[in-house]
């Protein structure tokens, strides 16, 4: 089962580094950028992580809980919980994405001063270094593609109807004993 979702992360779910683009960049591009554009930049944030593979994982072993969940409870119902499921998965992606950049920037802010020389008055003129961090929000659509891309993923491993809770419990079990080994 995890040879399958390797797999399928290797295909659906690697996106080149250089995609991820800083915060301002993004905001400059947006107005050009395509909701599944914006979501392979999350996606580009996400593959710099150290721990990308077990972060993948996670985030289809989730997908496939919620659609097992889905299934028990709306099966043979008209409602179609695709969105529900892909906004689910995709916030718990962004949220790991951080896309964010700590800047240093100069500064001048005044001081006051209690003892001064009559010719210069109480306050005195001083360039500061102050760290600013510059973030970028997906929107609700971007974290929805972000999260289709899981469940794409998912059914490039298995077809709709295969997954039980059965199969949910051995992929976990295989994924903790695979975390287990020394590296």
């Amino acid at each position: 089962m995890l040879t399958l979702l390797q797999a399928a992360i290797n295909r659906k779910l690697r996106e080149p580094i250089s995609n991820a683009l800083k915060p301002a960049q993004i905001r400059r591009e947006a107005h050009s950028l395509t909701t599944k554009g914006k979501s392979q930049i999350v996606w580009a944030w996400l593959n710099k992580r150290l721990d990308f593979e077990r972060l993948a994982y996670r985030l289809l072993i989730e997908a496939m809980t919620l659609e097992l969940w889905a299934r028990c409870f709306y099966e043979g119902q008209k409602a179609n919980l695709p969105r529900l499921l892909h906004t689910t998965v995709g916030r718990t992606a962004v949220w790991c994405s951080h896309i964010q950049e700590t800047k240093i920037r100069t500064t001048t802010q005044w001081l006051a001063r209690s003892c001064y020389p009559a010719s210069e008055g109480p306050l005195q003129k001083v360039s500061a270094e102050i760290s600013v961090t510059d973030r970028w929000r997906p929107t609700p659509y971007v974290r929805v593609a972000v999260g289709k891309r899981v469940f794409l993923a998912l059914r490039e491993a298995l077809p709709g109807n295969w997954i039980t809770d059965d199969i949910i419990a051995d992929t976990l079990r295989d994924y903790q004993s695979m975390e287990e080994q020394p590296k």
